[in-house]
């Protein structure tokens, strides 16, 4: 059931001047350049993923896949493997940068760990061996193209445009080897830059010229390998360019296959989104270990709270932001200023966390959205006292997966995606399926529940005792929030009521707002009554309450413009406040004329 209530603001907004003198930076929609942003400047907050690079550096296997959601640090991972492969892993660089990395860590240190005890070890060899590193960092984000042709040019021109900045570098480097070797890189660039020679011929020339040098390896980064595939597979007027392209993927891959065993090839590193990798359409890829579930890589992306408390820059920034909104007073004591950073913490992690990528230790392996996260503490450091602290779905401003938006608009009953959802939040999902490639040409062939959770909406949250299946279910309140706001502008465009009340002119009053669900209620009673049942004005199931909440929540955007606020979907509780405590978070309305909080809640009636 629906109800509207006043109340009183929960915590003060007031702002208070700064108490730290020097207070650490965040970039507000993250960043992928890991030397420019991250160790040039100090200031910036980092948080410490070179063990990983380490792993991967010391990896047996030349061919490893992850599979990601967007915007979860992929990027920025190969960005910092570039830097490390091309620019070395000499420990001096910590005072050189001013960083204390896992990947710099001193022998004390190091020998306090079994992995880096065998970084340690790996390291030293790696030093001595005077082995240059030529990575090969190719973004396919930037392989969209319309033609087959243009798709072979952008490929030869990412791999010039590393043989170009590694050569550059090569070139500042006081040994003779280094400026030898980019003489070397020299002569291939300008042989195939005005050259009308193919990125087949460039990868030849490469493997020809490096191996006549000692100690030569060339490291192939792969970034989002599938974009370019997955963008063609909706559109059916696309289907020859589709064809067309998968040939040269299948070429290139199958090339780096056969480099494998070559003296010159180090390593090839891939990222993407989703399990495509298996397909006959990739048969070059088959070769590739898949890391997407392996335990040492569980926390590779993404933040855990532990993470988030025990990194010093990242707990300066939070004190001071929380102070300046009143919800931390800086005289009280450490232990009183804790206490409320953890309950702050978890509430954000509320919000934000719940993405998993692997079957044991699902608590302390879940990690938070780090766009999400970035972009809401950005949003505090921004806001003046005139703006509250939001949790605001930051997964859907900064883009949508076009994948999801395309199974709504496509299918031929969409109203059935609610309840089918959460009949799946029920039910236990095969590990095997799991873990299994897809193919996303044919969507409506593919489990629902595992295009949510290649996408991000679903994560894992619970495992059998067999390990053979687990459950499924909603990452979060926001990835929850960010597929009912797709659905809905989807469902809009196919429903002619749904679009004038989305799209019309309400007044923007207390009673309008009122009337309106009672205006939505009796719409979902007439209009969907094969799906729902809300004639009395109850809401009878999760479905129900899911897509009313969404469906105000998508008008309140429209009419809250200027006099009413959509403040946020949690609140700092006040400890005796439990009266919605697991059921669907509020929507929280602010007044600015009245400076007082409208409070909707939406309960379930059995």
């Amino acid at each position: 059931m629906l109800h509207a209530k006043k109340k009183f603001m929960l915590f003060s907004f007031k702002r208070n001047k700064s108490c730290f003198s020097t207070i650490p930076q965040i970039p507000k929609d993250g960043c992928t350049y890991f030397e420019k942003f991250f160790l040039k400047t100090p200031n910036m907050i980092l948080f410490d993923k070179t063990q990983y690079v380490a792993e991967l550096m010391m990896g047996i296997n030349p061919l490893v896949h992850f599979n990601r959601p967007r915007r979860f640090g992929k990027s920025l991972m190969m960005d910092a493997l570039q830097h490390f492969y091309l620019k070395g892993i000499d420990p001096n660089d910590s005072q050189k940068f001013g960083r204390k990395l896992f990947i710099w860590g001193n022998e004390g240190e190091l020998k306090k760990t079994k992995i880096g005890e065998r970084w340690l070890d790996f390291r030293e060899k790696r030093i001595k061996s005077e082995t240059t590193y030529l990575p090969i960092y190719m973004d396919f984000t930037n392989l969209l193209v319309s033609d087959a042709a243009s798709f072979q040019l952008r490929l030869k021109e990412a791999i010039l445009d590393n043989i170009s900045s590694a050569s550059n570098y090569l070139r500042t480097q006081e040994n003779k080897k280094s400026k030898e070797i980019s003489l070397l890189l020299d002569e291939i660039w300008e042989s195939n830059f005005s050259k009308d020679s193919d990125y087949f011929s460039l990868l030849n020339e490469l493997k020809m010229k490096t191996e006549k040098f000692k100690n030569i390896k060339v490291v192939f980064l792969i970034d989002e390998y599938e974009t370019p595939i997955v963008s063609l597979f909706s559109n059916p007027e696309d289907q020859k360019l589709l064809s067309e392209i998968t040939k040269l993927y299948n070429a290139f891959f199958q090339k780096l296959k056969s480099f494998q065993r070559a003296p010159f090839f180090e390593k090839a590193i891939m990222t993407g989104v989703l399990s495509l990798r298996n397909l006959s359409i990739f048969s070059g890829l088959n070769s590739f270990e898949d890391l997407t579930f392996d335990q040492n890589y569980a926390t590779a992306f993404g933040f855990t709270k532990n993470e988030l408390l025990t990194n010093e820059q990242f707990l300066i920034l939070l004190k001071d932001v929380l102070v300046k909104h009143g919800f931390l007073v800086k005289e009280t004591s450490e232990k009183e200023q804790q206490q409320k950073i953890n309950e702050y913490v978890k509430v954000l992690f509320q919000a934000y966390n719940g993405f998993g990528f692997s079957f044991q230790n699902l608590e302390e392996n879940s990690v938070i959205s780090p766009i999400s996260l970035i972009r809401h503490i950005y949003s505090l450091v921004q806001a003046d006292k005139k703006n509250p602290c939001k949790f605001e779905n930051h997964w859907s401003q900064t883009g949508s997966t076009r994948l999801i938006g395309d199974l709504v608009g496509k299918n031929e009953d969409p109203y059935v995606f609610p309840n089918l959802i959460e009949s799946m939040r029920t039910e236990e999902t095969p590990i095997d399926l799991l873990k299994a490639a897809h193919d996303y040409q044919k969507q409506a062939k593919i489990p629902l529940d595992i295009v949510l959770y290649d996408t991000g909406y679903f994560s894992i949250k619970a495992v059998d005792r067999d390990e053979t299946k687990v459950k499924l279910d909603w990452t979060n309140e926001e990835m929850r929030e960010a597929f009912y706001s797709i659905y809905i502008n989807k469902l809009s465009m196919k429903d002619d009521f749904l679009k004038r009340l989305l799209n019309g002119n309400h007044e923007k009053t207390e009673q309008k707002i009122i009337e309106f669900i009672q205006v939505l209620q009796q719409y979902f009673a007439n209009v969907l009554k094969t799906s729902f049942t809300l004639s009395d004005g109850k809401v009878r199931n999760d479905a129900e309450a899911n897509i009313t909440h969404m469906l105000f929540k998508n008008l309140m955007v429209n009419i809250s413009a200027r006099e009413f606020e959509i403040l946020d979907r949690f609140r700092l509780l006040e400890p005796n406040d439990r009266r919605n405590e697991g059921l669907l978070p509020d929507i929280i309305v602010y007044s600015h004329n009245t400076q007082e909080v409208l409070i909707l809640e939406f309960l379930k009636t059995k």
